[in-house]
C-alpha cells in the first residue's frame, strides 16, 4: 500500500527544525564526498542504487551498484563498519532516500548525497564512464 507524503508526515510529527537538523545531519554533499573521498575513505562505501545499466554507463568512482529494489536482499553483504553514502539520479528521485531509509532500519550508519549524480556532474567531479562512452565522446571532440 502506498501512503502519500501528506500521509506519512501526518504519522511522525515533527517540528520542521527537527526535520531540517536531521536533514543536515544525514545529507552528504557531493565536494564534501569527494573531499571525504581523497582522505579517510576506507570509512564510506559509496552505494549507486540506480538500475544496473545507469551504473555501468557512468557512476562515481569507487562506487558500487546495489539497485534499490534489491537492498534488502543483498544488505548481508554490505559493511556495518562503514558509513554506507546512497545516491541516485537527484534530488527529486526518490530511490537513494528509500535505500537509505532501508539500510538505517536494518541498523547501517548512512548518509544521502545529497542532489544524487546530477549534482556531482554539475559541479564537475570525476565520474568513471564505460569505455564505449569515453570512445564516443572523444570521437565528438
Amino acid at each position: 500500500m502506498h501512503t502519500s507524503i501528506l500521509d506519512r508526515a501526518a504519522m511522525r510529527p515533527i517540528s520542521a527544525e527537527e526535520y531540517m537538523r536531521a536533514k543536515l545531519d544525514y545529507e552528504m554533499t557531493p565536494t564534501a564526498l569527494n573531499m571525504s573521498m581523497g582522505r579517510g575513505s576506507e570509512k564510506l562505501l559509496v552505494i549507486d542504487v540506480r538500475d544496473k545499466a545507469s551504473y555501468e554507463k557512468e557512476h562515481i568512482p569507487g562506487a558500487v551498484n546495489v539497485p534499490e529494489h534489491d537492498i534488502r536482499h543483498r544488505a548481508a553483504g554490505l559493511p556495518k563498519e562503514k558509513t554506507l553514502v546512497t545516491y541516485s539520479w537527484d534530488m527529486t528521485c526518490t530511490l537513494a532516500p528509500e535505500a537509505t531509509m532501508k539500510l538505517a532500519g536494518l541498523g547501517f550508519k548512512v548518509h544521502l548525497l545529497a542532489g544524487g549524480l546530477e549534482e556531482w556532474k554539475r559541479r564537475d567531479l570525476p565520474l568513471e564512464k564505460k569505455a564505449s562512452a569515453r570512445r564516443g565522446a572523444a570521437a565528438r571532440d
